[in-house]
């Protein structure tokens, strides 16, 4: 069975500060998500905490695990609901990005990288895929996609 990663929700907060149901829970703030981990002693991802072992995994499938990608890279960090995750900015060729051939592309490049790497299961990370075209690239010249 594999395993999950434990999302923050009102009742884990509930039973971590055991508060009676009828009392008002505090804010998700990002102070509460991170006193929720710190008192839970939730360890760091495998992939955070390894990164230079994920690395080599991710180098053996640079420098285009799929066609119509023209460049890739990733960063760690949390998701909205605090949880450890990677993130993948992807440029695709403009044909690649093509109402027709859209769905394909990004789809042959989530499948390549999760068919090698096991990211939830072997690194405690949940993978997330941005994709962009080049033209578009091009003229927005955002840093985390070069």
């Amino acid at each position: 069975m594999p395993r999950t990663t434990t999302g923050i929700n009102a009742e884990n907060l509930r039973e971590t500060w055991r508060q009676p149901e009828n009392v008002g829970l505090p804010e998700l703030t990002r102070e509460a998500v991170v006193k929720w981990y710190s008192e839970t002693g939730m360890p760091r991802a495998r992939g955070v905490a390894q990164a230079a072992e994920l690395q080599k995994k991710l180098n053996g499938i640079m420098p285009q695990p799929s066609s119509g990608v023209v460049k890739w890279r990733h960063t760690f960090g949390n998701d909205w609901a605090g949880d450890p995750a990677i993130f993948f900015w992807v440029t695709l060729t403009d044909e690649a990005s093509k109402k027709d051939n859209l769905s394909k592309a990004t789809e042959d490049f989530r499948k390549v990288l999760c068919e090698r790497i096991d990211f939830q299961n072997d690194w405690d990370l949940i993978p997330y895929f941005n994709f962009r075209s080049e033209s578009e690239q091009a003229i927005l010249k955002d840093e985390v996609y070069a």
